[in-house]
């Protein structure tokens, strides 16, 4: 069976091809039993060792390959399933099949493992991937937003404005040919909170909360200099009226940025002298927020509503 894991860079390999090669469906299902082949789709398989060292985005992506392979170009892959291949960040989204539009006739329907949609794209919202064809970013982005509530919605949106080929200008023209489908409403809102800048999914899902409860708009992503021109760090939000900055502080911060043999108590003093640097040359009080605070909106907004009044109140006493 080497010579089949050897067929494809990915490890993927069809049925019939196996066959082909003088293997049987017996030899086949007796992989697969012992735990050394899998079957991915309907007539398409990959090595075990090969799948299980993916990570979850890369499998998604390797069940679309496998699509790929067995329909060619009479599918469009799109939403989610697109979105992934494009590398976009998305926020609670279900990746348990491969979304597609079918060219041609055909209902909306989900079988073998994949989700199909009517009302492909046009042309232009199209291009080709690994022998197949896939939903353009922007368009991608605005299948998934349609789905999505408001939070969700900007989270893919703010992620897909990342892209140096996708501007706010793209994502309107999408959305009026999209505009009569159910939850257009919300996706519409979605275009016009969407802006460049929200450098993750948690900083995205933070400005929905400002919104919804109505806290001042920040400047985002805000570049600190000292007096020599030195950058100190780029605060994720800065309200500059009332002299506030925002932080979000993620596990990610201090797992991420590990130098070699430090640990993330090592990243957290570094966290803490850059802040205070920052307030040194600035004079910026900050306000700190967390995954838990994104989940409690209604107390996050009132202790955050409470700092920049005091924020305020203090800017306004200075000389």
């Amino acid at each position: 069976m080497e010579d089949m894991y050897a067929l494809r860079e990915n490890g993927l390999f069809l049925r019939k091809e196996a066959v082909a090669a003088g293997h049987t469906d017996r030899g086949l299902q007796r992989l697969c039993k012992g735990g050394e082949l899998l079957r991915l789709r309907y007539g398409t398989y990959i090595p075990m060792a090969t799948w299980k060292a993916l990570t979850p985005r890369e499998q998604h992506m390797r069940k679309a390959e496998a699509v790929i392979l067995t329909h060619g170009q009479r599918v469009v892959l799109c939403n989610q399933t697109a979105a992934a291949i494009h590398d976009i960040a998305m926020y609670d989204v279900n990746m348990s099949t491969v979304h597609a539009h079918l060219l041609g006739t055909g209902s909306g329907r989900t079988e073998s493992g994949i989700t199909y949609h009517q009302a492909p794209p046009p042309d232009s919202q199209i291009v080709e991937w690994k022998g197949g064809l896939v939903c353009a970013p922007a368009r991608a982005a605005l299948e998934v937003a349609a789905t999505r509530d408001l939070e969700g919605a900007v989270v893919v949106l703010d992620a897909v404005l990342l892209r140096d080929d996708v501007s706010k200008d793209d994502l309107w023209p999408i959305f009026e040919s999209m505009r009569y489908r159910a939850g257009h409403l919300t996706l519409q809102a979605a275009v016009r909170l969407a802006r460049y800048g929200a450098a993750s999914l948690a900083e995205s899902r933070a400005r929905v909360l400002f919104v919804l409860e109505r806290i001042p708009k920040p400047e985002l992503q805000v570049k600190v200099y000292d007096a020599n021109g030195e950058l100190l760090g780029i605060l994720d939000f800065l309200w500059r009226s009332h002299n506030l900055a925002g932080e979000f502080d993620g596990a990610g911060k201090y797992f991420d940025y590990l130098r070699p043999g430090e640990t993330p108590r090592h990243v957290l003093m570094r966290e803490k002298l850059r802040e205070q640097r920052i307030r040194e040359v600035t004079g910026y009080d900050f306000f700190r927020m967390t995954w838990e605070d994104l989940a409690q909106r209604k107390a996050t907004a009132a202790r955050l509503g409470a700092h920049l009044e005091r924020a305020a109140r203090q800017q306004a006493r200075r000389p």
